[in-house]
């Protein structure tokens, strides 16, 4: 084991050309298992110990021995924040869908929602709840017991009414509805600093809504596309599938590269508004509408049939 003195991300980095004690905040530790190296906060019980400290990923930390001192950086090429969410819905008579949704959390995805203390944790409830569509009314939240050492997913199940907009016969389907990431925060024409997205992401979504064919039919289902960075170090993909009774869309957004100089920021941009424009893109039922001739003949039919006697 090896002590390591750390700048936590609220405290800044470090200056590694002309360090000083006042610069680093913390001490971590340094652990050795055979082929495999351990970075240990004590002072956080909510995150693994399998994961390094978020507060100091990509981060120089300086390792001091008895006769040496040798900096450091802690990498970690994982989706650290990594989300499954599955929504499934039925859409009724009226053009109001009846749902739940479950949301499998891991690794500091999981952490942040167990230490709820947290101010990572409390930005992205509050923001969260400020972008809540109206037209979603949640019954009930289920959450899983906080397990600090179970690496098993954190999991959450929403009960929800949505009642999606309509226009006439036309009714418009959000498939972004309970998601998270439904908010583009590179929306600015200018960034003055770099871009800590703090670690590699993936974020995976399946949604099902079904409906009955004898009142609604899919007037409109959004283009398949994958989109992918020059780079490839952000991807998204989305796809969309009908069957008789049911809408099945599919979502994939992996992040594979966690820092960015403020130089990068008009690709970065680039990238996000094209992905967030096909984000918005709406599936579009429509109800149908009984032919009136079609009653006529059904009428008369009946009326028809009691006239005319037995034989």
């Amino acid at each position: 084991m090896s002590p390591i003195l750390i700048s936590t991300r609220e405290n800044g980095k470090v200056n590694t050309g002309f360090p000083s004690l006042g610069q680093f905040n913390g001490i971590d530790v340094l652990a050795f298992d055979s082929l495999k190296v351990y970075v240990l906060d004590a002072s956080n019980k909510f995150q693994s110990y399998r994961n390094p400290p978020f507060n100091i990923l990509n981060r120089e930390t300086l390792a001091v021995t008895e006769d040496t001192a040798q900096w450091i950086t802690i990498t970690d090429d994982r989706p650290l924040v990594k989300q499954i969410t599955y929504i499934s819905g039925e859409i009724d008579k009226e053009g109001k869908i009846a749902g739940f949704c479950t949301v499998q959390s891991f690794d500091f995805a999981k952490s942040f929602k167990i230490d709820t203390t947290s101010n990572y944790f409390q930005k992205k409830n509050e923001a969260h709840l400020d972008k809540m569509a109206n037209n979603i009314k949640i019954l009930s939240v289920t959450h899983q017991k906080r397990e600090e050492n179970d690496d098993e997913p954190y999991l959450e199940t929403i009960d929800f009414d949505y009642e999606p907009q309509n226009t006439g016969d036309f009714y418009f389907i959000n498939p972004q509805i309970l998601n998270e990431q439904s908010k583009n925060v590179f929306s600015a024409t200018k960034r003055e600093t770099d871009i800590d997205l703090g670690c590699n992401q993936l974020h995976n979504l399946g949604m099902e809504i079904k409906f009955s064919p004898t009142l609604f039919e899919v007037e409109h289902l959004p283009k398949n596309i994958t989109l992918r960075a020059p780079d490839s170090s952000f991807f998204y993909k989305i796809s969309y599938a009908v069957n008789k009774e049911s809408i099945l869309v599919t979502q994939q957004f992996e992040v594979k590269r966690a820092m960015y100089y403020k130089e990068e920021y008009p690709g970065l941009r680039e990238f996000f508004s094209k992905m967030y424009g096909l984000m918005s893109e709406e599936i579009i039922l429509k109800r149908k509408n009984r032919n009136h001739l079609l009653d006529i003949l059904i009428t008369g039919t009946i009326i028809s049939s009691r006239l005319t006697p037995p034989c």
